[in-house]
């Protein structure tokens, strides 16, 4: 099973390989699919180089919805330099690594599922902190399974690092360790929930300590800006809509649960268990969480599901040998109507959502570290430029600057006034904008010299972003930006 497991691995990094090949082709240089991978990498350029945890080297901003992931990059790149390939090999070695450990316990097609459904190459390509998440996911829901049966100290110790990984991922995390606990606990191995239940608060229990002695709130700013607001129903008919295909593996999951309610032995309980537990977290998901820009969000969702069924088929076909062509059939319908659908988007957006990554924000990035270096900007997309200008930024979006966050409301999707824009981006000589997010709120002292504008979007909020000097009294500033942008697009 495992030469079968490296196999699928090898498949999907023969795919990341010729996809990182065309990207490169067509950029000259590898970019990711979207701009958030870039903040990643300029928290920990600053970490790593000026000893701040921000998106530039002058102010704290909490802006990575991951805990543990900007550090690590840190500490990598304090050993072998910045290198954007760096997240892409550490999603290629826990790509490896969750196969593996799926191969051993399921079989070789829930293995293939799990390449296809995640999906793996596209994660990887992306660069972020989800390939590892749903490893850990794996691996803490097979540990936090298995100590329902009792436990050693060696495993409790496996048990508590696991769910302090995977809450130091994402905060996501703590719900799975909510529930695995509760499964935990009324096994009467309250010893085990308990381990659990503190290790997995101690990672945003740390950062909360770190992000107040800033003057920060408790939260990382992304995760209280992109908080769904209008109640748990409004919550879940959004990402029904939106993620259907997290419908099909909760209807998988329940219907193994259902099959399995005559089981006898303990590794048929375990696989009943599992499912069940995987069917509560998807569910909490639904009405919790956030869903799309790249399926990355639910990524260890697909992951977790596939497992679970995975690992429940055997038992379901020997309580059920009749049954077992219906379920074969019910299953590959289910990941046909959906999430091989969005597995195979994934899979042909990658190339061209790099593409227009370069063309929008790796363009603007590089236009203000050449034309304004040091000098104070104004951006609503902060990775690429928090990455590459070396200078002050006003990110009007809120992820990189708290004053901004705190102008929304530490909602997302509230808008800034005209007096507020013009407040937080007062000394900035220029301002890289969409019109759309800020329509009633440009200042009236903004000149507006050009448009920039790409094809064949994919990815980016809008193809067209905006190019303005932010006083239209400086004549000569007005002039001289005119100007920077008729050469830059000839």
């Amino acid at each position: 099973m495992i030469k079968r497991a490296l196999a699928v691995w090898a498949a999907v990094a023969a795919i990341v390989a010729v996809m990182l090949a065309c990207i490169v082709a067509r950029n000259g240089e590898i970019v990711f699919p979207l701009d958030d991978p870039f903040l990643h990498l300029a928290i920990a350029k600053h970490l790593a180089e000026d000893g701040v945890y921000g998106v530039t080297r002058d102010t704290f901003s909490a802006a990575s919805s991951s805990i543990v992931w900007p550090w690590v990059l840190a500490a990598i790149e304090r050993v072998v330099g910045d290198h954007r390939i760096t997240p892409i090999v550490l999603n290629l070695v826990a790509a490896g690594a969750l196969l593996v450990h799926v191969g051993r316990r399921t079989s070789v097609w829930t293995t293939a599922v799990i390449a296809v459904a995640a999906p793996l190459a596209p994660m990887i390509v992306l660069g972020m902190e989800h390939v590892p998440h749903a490893w850990i996911t794996v691996l803490l829901l097979s540990a936090g399974i298995a100590a329902r049966r009792g436990q050693t100290p060696a495993r409790l110790l496996v048990l508590a690092g696991l769910a302090a990984l995977a809450t130091s991922l994402r905060y996501e995390s703590l719900a799975l360790v909510g529930i695995l606990a509760l499964v935990l606990s009324m096994r009467r191995q309250l010893v085990a929930a308990l381990v659990l239940g503190v290790a997995g608060l101690v990672p945003p229990a740390l950062f909360a300590v770190f992000a107040h002695a800033h003057g920060a709130p408790l939260l990382p700013t992304s995760v209280l800006l992109k908080a769904h607001a209008g109640g748990a129903l409004a919550v879940l008919v959004g990402n029904l809509h939106e993620a259907p295909h997290l419908v099909a593996w909760l209807v998988a999951l329940l219907l193994v649960t259902g099959a399995l309610r005559t089981a006898s032995s303990e590794a048929q309980r375990d696989a009943r268990i599992l499912a069940l537990a995987v069917a509560a977290l998807v569910a909490a998901h639904l009405v919790f969480g956030r869903v799309g820009w790249f399926y990355r969000y639910e990524m260890y969702l697909v992951v977790a599901g596939a497992y679970a069924v995975g690992r429940a088929a055997p038992h379901v076909a020997s309580l059920h040998p009749g049954a077992s062509r219906a379920a074969v059939a019910l299953a590959v319908a289910l990941l046909l109507v959906f999430p091989l659908e969005r597995a195979v988007a994934a899979h042909l957006a990658t190339v061209p959502a790099a593409g227009n990554i370069h063309d929008q924000q790796l363009h603007t990035a590089r236009f203000l570290q050449r034309f304004f270096a040091g000098e104070k900007v104004a951006v609503n997309d902060a990775g690429a430029v928090g990455y590459l200008h070396d200078g002050p930024m006003v990110d009007l979006l809120g992820l990189a600057d708290l004053d901004v966050a705190r102008a929304r409301g530490f909602a997302i999707d509230h808008p800034l006034t005209r007096e507020q824009v013009r407040a937080l981006s007062a000394g900035a000589k220029i301002a890289i904008v969409y019109d759309q997010w800020f329509v009633g709120a440009i200042p009236d002292e903004w000149t507006k010299v050009a448009t920039w504008t790409i094809r064949g979007n994919r990815v980016c909020a809008f193809p067209d972003v905006a190019v303005y000097s932010t006083d239209e009294t400086d004549v000569a500033s007005v002039e001289r930006l005119r100007s920077l942008v008729a050469a830059e697009t000839r």
